[in-house]
């Protein structure tokens, strides 16, 4: 048998060395390959997430412009608002004080004036009265007229509807309907060719119509009048005009009792009990 040299076996040992050390690398760079594969693709994978981020951010960054665009436009509704808000309470402030004051007020009495001037009554402007020895009948219509549109208001302020007798209020030729006649009147005299009796029957229609209304103030408002009101009479005297000075007293009487009524008619007590 061949008897091997002692550099022989160091040579094939140097030779399996190297050929196990190449393997190991081999295998070695093959791990190393696929950990920067699987590196390469994580990498590729958080690039794709990084970029997801920056969208995210920038949708973020979009949106919280658009919500500080809508904050400052509610910001500024807002502010209008308050402004607005402000202003109308105001407005209540000085309506409810403009309120206040009208309360306090009487339109009825403000422009239903009267002035006396001793037997003499003038209303708005126009007297009833003897001028001299001649009596003025077109202002003596004229007061008759503003005493029956008084009279009429004083029922809508009073919640009294008309039943058999209508006032029609139309200044100095006023006229007073008898609902169950069927025949208006007028409520005016004209000393050439007037029929007394017809301005007696409208003046006593007129006088009823009062009577109704007194009673319908002092039963339900317990309203009572200073000077009574009897048949075609006030305070006793004839209302019928068939003496003219002591008819001029009657319509004073009559009249001082339609301003109370005007007087009452803006009571607290009043405006709740027709409520």
């Amino acid at each position: 048998m061949e008897e091997l040299s002692p550099n022989g076996n160091e040579e094939e040992h140097t030779k399996g060395e190297t050929t196990k050390n190449q393997n190991e690398l081999q295998k070695e760079k093959e791990e190393l390959s696929s950990a920067i594969q699987s590196l390469r693709e994580d990498l590729a994978s958080v690039e794709r997430e990084k970029m997801e981020l920056e969208e995210v951010q920038a949708e973020l960054g979009r949106l919280r412009d658009a919500m500080n665009c809508v904050s400052s436009e509610i910001g500024l509704t807002l502010g209008m608002h308050s402004g607005e808000t402000n202003r109308a309470v105001e407005k209540t402030e000085k309506d409810a004080e403009l309120l206040r004051l009208l309360k306090g007020c009487n339109p009825l009495n403000d422009a239903f004036n009267i002035w006396f001037d001793r037997e003499a009554i003038t209303v708005n402007g126009m007297k009833l009265a003897r001028v001299g020895n001649q009596i003025d009948w077109n202002s003596v219509n004229g007061v008759l007229g503003e005493l029956l549109q008084v009279v009429d208001a004083l029922h809508t302020l009073y919640g009294k509807r008309y039943e058999q007798i209508v006032l029609k209020p139309q200044g100095a030729a006023s006229e007073v309907i008898d609902l169950t006649q069927k025949t208006s009147y007028k409520l005016c005299f004209n000393p050439k060719g007037g029929n007394r009796k017809l301005f007696q029957q409208a003046l006593h229609l007129l006088l009823e119509e009062v009577k109704v209304l007194v009673a319908h103030c002092a039963e339900k408002f317990k309203v009572e009048v200073k000077y009574p009101i009897q048949q075609d009479a006030v305070n006793g005297c004839d209302f019928l005009c068939g003496d003219y000075d002591v008819w001029c007293k009657a319509v004073r009487y009559l009249a001082i009792d339609i301003k109370q009524l005007i007087v009452y008619s803006s009571s607290a007590i009043i405006c709740f009990a027709k409520k």
